[in-house]
């Protein structure tokens, strides 16, 4: 069986993590980076045309569907309802799901509401700790029980 990991931090400023690999204080992204068979190269933050500053959003789509911001239309970043289109768009987490590919996807960025995918779904920060809105942010139903009882707030 093949496994992956998929790890992403959400505002990394890259040049300061380029200048800190570089000086040697981050010798696991120096590794990442090092490795034959990869090209990860120097670390990049995207910004979305028409904008001064990398958001994140349109990123994380981008990550998990494949598409340019411009193409699945999140281009503004931001976490206010309703800005995540994850749960109608086609990703990656569907693709590896329809081929029998069981998967943990876990407090990730955008991906509000959970879809129904080969395995368990933690819907992505910020709405996940809200004990209000669990009903969309769990696959399959009842997740929740397994979690750290201190995960979910009382709001």
């Amino acid at each position: 069986m093949t496994e992956l990991l998929v790890f992403g931090v959400d505002g990394l400023n890259s040049d300061l993590v380029q200048k800190l690999v570089e000086k040697g204080d981050m010798p696991n992204f120096k590794k990442l980076q090092e490795q034959e068979e990869t090209v990860y190269g120097d670390f990049e933050s995207f910004v979305c045309e028409g904008y001064s500053t990398p958001h994140t959003g349109p990123m994380w789509t981008s990550l998990y569907t494949g598409l340019k911001p411009e193409e699945h239309g999140l281009v503004s970043g931001g976490w206010n309802d309703g800005d995540s289109k994850f749960h109608v768009m086609d990703t990656v987490w569907d693709k590896l799901s329809e081929e029998n590919h069981e998967m943990f996807l876990y407090g990730m960025p955008m991906t509000y509401k959970a879809k129904e995918i080969n395995g368990k779904m933690v819907s992505g920060f910020v709405s996940t700790t809200l004990k209000s809105m669990w009903s969309n942010c769990v696959h399959p139903e009842g997740l929740e029980n397994e979690l750290p009882e201190d995960f979910i707030e009382n709001t």
